[in-house]
């Protein structure tokens, strides 16, 4: 199976926040900042459910490259699971207000 854009996409969003954010579970501030920035990613990119499982699949392997350069630590698993959870609520209901709305969207931004 090839991984659709959305992979790709989610890759890049989560080295694009590395550098506001730092390792985002460190603070509150990247929590605060990478959490609505997925949910508006999510928003944009994901139609459906296959499209945000790509996306979130996409955010986790460049978190987990990303952690796996800056050096995991001795709690990596643990780190990576809480992030898994995380992700996937903003990604799953940003998914969720765009399969709801997503005329809504078309109709008021044209995209």
């Amino acid at each position: 199976m090839k991984p659709k854009p959305g992979f790709f996409v989610g890759i890049a969003v989560a080295l694009a926040l590395y550098p506001f954010t730092g390792w985002w579970l460190n603070s509150s501030e990247g929590v605060r900042i990478t959490l609505p920035v997925l949910f508006g990613v999510a928003v944009l990119v994901a139609g459906c459910w296959e499209r945000a499982t790509w996306l979130w699949l996409g955010v986790l392997a460049g978190m987990t490259g990303l952690l796996g350069w800056l050096g995991p630590g001795n709690i990596w698993p643990i780190v990576l699971v809480i992030a898994a959870l995380l992700t996937a609520v903003a990604i799953g209901m940003g998914a969720l207000v765009k399969a709801r709305f997503g005329r809504a969207f078309k109709w008021i931004f044209h995209f």
